[in-house]
């Protein structure tokens, strides 16, 4: 008996499925992306596009699109090198690493575009167990320190900082002890945890106030500042948001929009909100928190504080680009770049002009995502969550940050494409499939 053929459709589907798994699987354990190395990244991708080049469907419907999208991820890295001085005097192996963050943003656009689920069937369950385990061994390895030295080891911090040694990197990643990049990612993936929790039930929505209490604790014990912040800012537009659909009843987007008032109360209150921050730092003896609270606080007392801090640098690109808004500069040996915002040296590097054209590259590598996800009743989620990312791209680096980029693609991936895919019926399929009318 003949076995039967796997015909292209099929090998182009599986292919692809097993090729964000495999990235997804290699990028959120830190332990395999050490032992793995920059190939297994490298074989996800190519996995990506051996399966792309099986797809004559789509090239036959798509091909311009595809295209140019691969022509953008190519040219990205360039960019951010030549432009922003991204990647210090490593090209080859920035250019590997930054090809690798795009991925996600056209795998995610593909898999939208071809509506089969096949594509994303276990990407959920993958992404989930991944960032579990992650954010387990991050906080049980940064508890470690209580028992030797009665504080938290900033064992994340010291993975994000250009001064610790590569071999001390390594024995932290082996460990599997998430970074900068995981720490943030974890702020993105906030908003879709409160997805999880509310399109689901009983024990799953418990499951998911347990993981999204996880994530809180491994931000602040990370002690990057940030991160807190931006975490602070996304759950409380969350919770009083939570509070608000509970009173009046009203619908999810405006409860979200009424959540950002709350903010107004914390910008009135941020001294006292910040000093009480200093104190509870000083009682759990996280340093680093402390010390970087005190300087935002003298910050907003306008207080002068040391040169060297943040602002300064911040400043800097500000500078740059007042003095050339148009074209930044893009055609000047010179370049005053913070290396501390994207966005703020997107426009002193290259412009008002430049900036548009990299928004644009993005934003074709992406094609269709936000156009899925606005059909989900849970997309003004994935606004907060779109908020969060252009936050951290504001007062922060997110051009290195693979799994931030990996989490707000599938995010959008999975929200959205409930939204456009044929739901199952009785008894067919997953039972916490979200509503896409109604609240």
């Amino acid at each position: 008996m003949k076995k039967p053929v796997l015909n292209k459709e099929k090998a182009s589907l599986r292919l692809c499925s097993a090729s964000m798994l495999l990235y997804s699987f290699w990028l959120l354990l830190p332990a395999v992306q050490t032992l793995g190395g920059a190939i297994c990244g490298a074989a996800a991708v190519a996995l990506f596009v051996a399966g792309l080049l099986l797809d004559a469907e789509e090239w036959k419907a798509h091909w311009k699109l595809l295209i140019v999208q691969g022509a953008c991820a190519l040219a990205m890295p360039l960019v951010l090198y030549v432009f922003l001085q991204r990647g210090g005097a490593s090209l080859p192996g920035f250019y590997a690493q930054n090809l690798m963050l795009w991925y996600p943003l056209i795998f995610a656009s593909y898999a939208l575009r071809k509506e089969d689920k096949t594509l994303w069937r276990y990407a959920k369950i993958v992404l989930i167990a991944m960032m579990l385990i992650t954010t387990l061994t991050t906080i049980g390895w940064m508890c470690q320190g209580l028992t030797v030295k009665k504080l938290f080891h900033t064992y994340p911090r010291m993975l994000g900082s250009g001064a610790t040694d590569p071999e001390t990197a390594r024995k932290l990643m082996l460990r599997n002890i998430g970074g900068y990049d995981f720490v943030y990612a974890a702020v993105m993936a906030i908003p879709l945890l409160c997805v999880g929790i509310h399109a689901s039930k009983g024990w799953k929505r418990v499951g998911y106030l347990g993981f999204l209490a996880l994530v809180l604790v491994m931000i602040v014990m990370s002690q990057y500042t940030y991160a807190m912040v931006y975490a602070a800012i996304v759950l409380v537009v969350e919770l009083t948001a939570l509070a608000v659909r509970k009173i009046f009843r009203i619908k999810l987007g405006t409860s979200l929009l009424i959540g950002l008032l709350s903010l107004v109360i914390i910008f009135l209150l941020r001294e006292p909100i910040v000093s009480l921050g200093i104190w509870s730092a000083d009682k759990l003896k996280m340093r680093e928190m402390r010390n970087n609270l005190r300087r935002l606080l003298k910050m907003l007392q306008g207080t002068s504080i040391a040169t060297g801090n943040r602002l300064d640098h911040y400043v800097l690109a500000w500078e740059g680009f007042k003095a050339s808004p148009v074209i930044g500069t893009l055609f000047t040996a010179e370049k005053q770049l913070s290396q501390h915002s994207e966005l703020l040296d997107l426009l002193s590097g290259m412009g008002v002009v430049g900036t548009a054209l990299v928004g644009i590259m993005i934003g074709i590598m992406q094609q269709g995502l936000w156009k899925g996800a606005k059909k989900s009743t849970m997309f003004p989620h994935l606004v907060l969550m779109g908020a969060a990312l252009l936050m951290l791209s504001t007062f922060g680096t997110s051009f290195y940050s693979r799994d931030v980029y990996l989490v707000y693609a599938m995010g959008l991936l999975l929200v959205g494409s409930e939204a456009v895919t044929p739901f199952p019926g009785p008894g067919e399929g997953s039972s916490d499939t979200l509503q896409t009318t109604g609240e």
